[in-house]
């Protein structure tokens, strides 16, 4: 051992090193398992799309053990109940969708922290603190230990950027740029000059106040133009996506055989 502190996946996440992740929306552990020796930084559970319920998160999640990739959960919505259950799985972060203001993302940070800084409800039987018996060590992390993801899908969330950016607490603004997009009455116009000032807003609103800027994108040359804006938290498609890509490609191969 060299003596080198091991630096925290939410520590990267504020260091704005560059990240990259996929969307997991199958529920499937064997599938999260794949994916968390892929390399990749993070990994996505969806259950606000996804198909899988809580029993099938917290098999992915202990599939997803002892890996480097760090589990993201996403909930449904901004529900204080629903993310206090999620964090007692113990992922590395929790994603939050539609937050449109300062306020609805002080509400996502409260709901991740014990009292005072925060209204999370406390037990000391979940997974992070091995069930109990690490418990006062687990106490006095809990509050910086999960990352905090707000996702900014409407105009008004990119309008408030700037003021939710600054909320203790928020680690990444994540464009979803299919909603943000569909909100601002441009779906399918993704290279329109409103929508492309629209993600410079939020990116900017996050060097501003040091936190990361996050987006969904579909391929890595997409990414790689993302990241030369700001963005460092990045999304590449999803496990279904992966799957059916590869499968057409495959099929496509064949054609030739029959033509």
């Amino acid at each position: 051992m060299n003596g080198t502190k091991e630096i925290s996946f939410r520590e990267k996440v504020l260091n704005r090193e560059v990240l990259s992740g996929t969307w997991v929306v199958t529920p499937d552990s064997i599938v999260a398992e794949v994916i968390a020796r892929s390399g990749l930084a993070w990994a996505l559970l969806d259950h606000e799309h996804g198909f899988g319920d809580f029993g099938d998160m917290l098999h992915q999640l202990q599939a997803m053990s002892g890996s480097e990739t760090a589990s993201i959960v996403r909930v449904e919505n901004n529900d204080s109940s629903k993310i206090k259950r999620v964090l007692e799985l113990n992922p590395s972060g929790v994603m939050v969708p539609m937050v449109n203001d300062a306020n609805e993302a002080e509400r996502v940070v409260s709901a991740m922290r014990y009292p005072p800084e925060g209204i999370r409800g406390l037990t000391p039987l979940n997974r992070g603190s091995n069930f109990g018996s690490d418990f006062k060590d687990y106490f006095d992390k809990a509050n910086r230990a999960h990352t905090a993801i707000v996702q900014i899908e409407t105009s008004r969330g990119v309008e408030n950027a700037g003021p939710f950016a600054e909320v203790d607490g928020t680690d990444v603004l994540f464009v979803g740029p299919m909603d943000l997009s569909l909100g601002m009455g441009l779906f399918g116009k993704q290279d329109s000059p409103e929508f492309q000032k629209a993600l410079d807003d939020v990116a900017n609103a996050c060097a501003r106040s040091g936190k990361s800027a996050g987006i969904l994108v579909w391929s890595p040359e997409q990414a790689e133009a993302m990241i030369e804006r700001g963005f460092t938290f990045i999304g590449v498609g999803s496990d279904v996506g992966i799957l059916s890509q590869g499968l057409a490609s495959i099929t496509s191969a064949f054609e030739k055989f029959n033509s």
